[in-house]
């Protein structure tokens, strides 16, 4: 198990990754993934940490949402999502154009925004005042 601890705490992975491995990602700290994930991966997000994939696409890994914030980059066209059975999609226009394997362990659920450029994922963290989101897809 590895982790990214620490609210200045950011790293930066360039590279694919494979196998199987659990990183944690708390305390303010910051995981960038530029390259693909192969699905043995999960990632433990607890807020107000940030997990960014830049390539979305390529993330095949599992992430559970305790807290904090999914930054998935280069969506952004996004217009509504579904979330059923630990997956997320993304739609477009009627397409799917991303998924993303999510365990929501947050205490009052996510909310998916659109973003300059990217989709984000956030824990709600006053569910008397969730921050504004996309539609569910219907």
């Amino acid at each position: 198990m590895s982790f990214v601890q620490g609210g200045t705490a950011r790293a930066v992975i360039d590279a694919d990754i494979t196998g199987t491995t659990i990183v944690r990602v708390t305390d303010g700290g910051t995981l960038e993934v530029g390259r693909s994930v192969g699905s043995g991966q999960t990632v433990i997000l607890n807020g107000p940490s940030v997990l960014q994939i830049d390539r979305p696409a390529a993330f095949a890994g599992q992430v559970n949402l305790i807290g904090g914030q999914i930054d998935l980059e280069g969506l952004a066209n996004a217009d509504s999502y579904t979330f059923q059975n630990d997956m997320l999609s993304i739609f477009s226009a009627g397409k799917v154009i991303d998924t993303l394997r999510l365990t929501d362990s947050t205490t009052n659920g996510f909310v998916v925004q659109q973003a300059a450029g990217s989709v984000n994922v956030l824990g709600i963290i006053d569910p008397n005042n969730p921050p504004p989101g996309l539609p569910i897809h219907t």
